[in-house]
């Protein structure tokens, strides 16, 4: 990867400009036909720093040679745990997203000889995605809120939506059993119910994911300032390199003020 990385991409040859590769993996970093330390010797030769991180603990990374490749390279070694989970951040919205996730499911009618069997599904993957997080069961109600997340084949909302059936069409007995007394008129205003109340909730589900957006941008930005994600590591990392090739960095703010300065015209 390093080997082709500096052979193949274009590198600026400027220099002044800041040139960095990051590479990570979990097997030894002497794996494989290419000496890895005439990759990285060949890459600090045409200034470029090569930063490794081991996907693994600290101690096996250094036996491993991930910090050996990045010290001939001008770069820093970083460690990831690869076995621990991925960062759910719970917010204040999960609690009523996830209940309209569940009446989300009161508006699907099924239809056919597996449409039970493919709702009861639905159920089922609500309750996998809830055992992992409140930020899991979350995104999976976004999931089905969106325009992507269609059941026409076993939904009758969806299927009439799609033009994939006709109401008219489907047997007596491919209907849920409440349809079955019910007068074709009755059935389209059923259906015509479910549709509008899946639209309402899925509204309401997708105006609270946006408050749930700023909560978790929020609650990354203090976990990136305290350097527990690997991106804020990486980040951290970009800055001291570029600092050190006299890189200055301005913060959002400064940044701010240089944009609203405008140019004075003559009257």
């Amino acid at each position: 990867v390093i080997k082709e990385a500096t052979q193949l991409l274009q590198w600026s040859s400027s220099p002044d400009d800041l040139k960095v590769i990051f590479i990570a993996g979990n097997e030894p970093f002497t794996q494989g036909p290419v000496d890895y330390k005439k990759s990285c010797k060949a890459a600090v030769s045409k200034g470029i720093i090569v930063n490794t991180i081991h996907c693994g603990s600290h101690e096996q990374g250094i036996s491993g040679k991930w910090k050996d490749g990045s010290l001939l390279a001008d770069g820093q070694y970083l460690n990831i745990n690869h076995n621990h989970r991925v960062v759910h951040i719970e917010a204040p919205q999960d609690k009523k997203i996830i209940e309209l996730s569940n009446r989300l499911n009161g508006t699907y009618i099924v239809y056919g000889a597996r449409g039970r069997q493919f709702k009861a599904n639905q159920v089922a993957q609500d309750l996998n995605a809830l055992n992992v997080s409140g930020a899991n069961a979350s995104s999976r109600a976004m999931t089905k809120s969106s325009q992507f997340y269609r059941n026409d084949s076993w939904d009758i909302v969806d299927a009439l939506k799609h033009d994939k059936v006709k109401l008219e069409e489907i047997k007596n007995e491919d209907l849920p059993e409440n349809m079955q007394k019910m007068s074709m008129e009755e059935r389209k205003a059923y259906v015509e119910s479910n549709a509008k109340k899946r639209a309402e909730i899925q509204k309401k589900v997708q105006a609270l994911n946006e408050q749930r957006k700023k909560y978790v941008a929020e609650e990354m930005k203090k976990l990136q300032r305290r350097g527990e994600t690997l991106g804020s590591a990486m980040i951290q990392a970009v800055r001291r390199q570029a600092t050190a090739r006299n890189f200055k960095f301005e913060s959002s703010t400064e940044s701010a003020k240089k944009a609203e300065v405008k140019p004075q015209t003559k009257k």
